[in-house]
């Protein structure tokens, strides 16, 4: 393996090292033993993609009750012009 290659591989490995310990003494922080954590991380982003989801729902029937009222809006002033157009 040339030396440039062990190199970049020698510092992939000390980066990643660095980060299981940055885990490590987060979870030693926490107080909770990991699966615990991770089950709360899983909780938190099933909680995220249903609010999510839900917020695109509440979106979609906003966008239709607004194109529901500019139809109504239209077919009352369609209304008003017939009713004008006939008392003339």
């Amino acid at each position: 393996m040339p030396k440039l290659k062990k190199q970049q591989c020698h510092m992939a490995k000390m980066r990643f090292n660095k980060k299981i310990h940055q885990i490590h003494k987060l979870v030693d922080q926490i107080g909770l033993p990991l699966p615990k954590i991770h089950n709360l991380i899983k909780d938190i982003i099933e909680t995220e993609h249903t609010n999510k989801e839900q917020t695109c729902q509440a979106t979609q029937t906003i966008h239709e009750l607004s194109e529901s009222q500019k139809a109504n809006a239209n077919e009352e002033q369609m209304f008003q012009t017939i009713c004008d157009m006939t008392e003339q």
